[in-house]
């Protein structure tokens, strides 16, 4: 049943309740930035600029072994027909390129899921701390026990598994974005 004012609602056994907060939509910049720094133990824009330059240098890594691969490609053939140099010079230098982008990659993946782990447990404890010291009468007797429980199951859930995997994706596809017109611009400059 509804109040008065209409804003108040009264549950079945006559307890109070509150409506959901619920935001929908894109999330802001400060959202993005206090994410940041809820991992980066203070240094949220050095440790993004960091995982950006460890992002952009693995792009950069695979596009020095496409283009070796194309340069092998288009060098000189002796009279045996193997490729000037001979093919273990080719072969192991791009073994070499190709070991070395795994690495970073692989750097920069535990990076910033070490970075998305330490984010989630600072909000959890967070979450947990604030709940705790809610006062009982105001903050229990208001929320239903579901909306609590779903904001630190569910929600932390989405924050803790899919966020961390969609950011980083979208750095990834930044990246290459950002490579293929590089690319592109060294190759082939008419083309833009």
């Amino acid at each position: 049943a509804a109040s008065a004012e209409g804003e108040e609602l009264l549950d079945e056994s006559g307890c109070l309740l509150v409506p959901e907060d619920r935001k929908v939509g894109l999330l802001s910049f400060s959202t993005y930035r206090l994410y940041f720094g809820r991992g980066a133990c203070g240094c949220g824009s050095a440790f993004f600029f960091f995982v950006l330059c460890l992002i952009f240098t693995a792009e950069g890594m695979r596009i020095v072994c496409d283009l070796w691969i194309a340069d092998w490609a288009q060098a000189p053939v002796d009279a045996n027909g193997e490729a000037e140099g001979g093919t273990s010079f080719w072969l192991s230098r791009y073994a070499l390129l190709t070991a070395s982008t795994f690495v970073v990659c692989l750097i920069r993946s535990v990076v910033f899921m070490a970075f998305a782990r330490r984010t989630s447990q600072n909000m959890h404890e967070r979450m947990l701390a604030r709940a705790l010291r809610a006062p009982v009468n105001i903050y229990f007797d208001t929320v239903p026990t579901s909306q609590i429980l779903n904001r630190l199951s569910k929600d932390l859930d989405v924050v803790d598994t899919m966020l961390p995997h969609y950011l980083l994706e979208f750095f990834q596809d930044w990246g290459f974005l950002f490579g293929t017109f590089v690319v592109v611009a060294w190759k082939a400059p008419p083309v833009l």
